[in-house]
């Protein structure tokens, strides 16, 4: 079933149940892009630096979570227990789920870092030394 490492931080662990397609399907289908931030995609255009929960169907339950930890999980798997999801992009609101991987608080904090010196829409490295 669901599990949350603590009420309020929102990161899902042991979660081997399938989002239904339909689903990902609407937050796709809501999105898109804005100029002059290359290939992210926003559902809510107003503020590209928000991200958003959505309601997906898991098992034919509505489950609130955040949009891009419904879509890494969808394209990519499972999100491992004590990792974050990533935009590697810097956009918070960002739902392109090629933007999307896992990796520890230190390597978020580290993207921030990252983005500050080469700027947002730069993909931070998937890995850091």
């Amino acid at each position: 079933g669901l599990q949350s490492t603590s009420a309020d931080d929102g990161i899902l662990t042991g979660v081997d149940e399938v989002i239904d397609q339909r689903d990902i399907d609407r937050i796709l289908g809501e999105a898109s892009r804005l100029e002059g931030y290359g290939d992210c995609l926003f559902r809510h255009p107003c503020n590209p630096f928000v991200g958003r929960g959505v309601s997906v169907h898991i098992d034919g339950v509505s489950t609130p979570m955040q949009v891009h930890q419904a879509l890494y999980r969808f394209y990519h798997g499972p999100i491992p227990p004590k990792m974050v999801v990533r935009h590697r992009c810097g956009y918070q609101g960002c739902c392109n789920y090629e933007h999307l991987c896992v990796g520890t608080q230190g390597d978020n904090n580290r993207d921030s870092a990252f983005h500050y010196k080469y700027g947002r829409g730069v993909l931070a490295p998937v890995k850091y030394d």
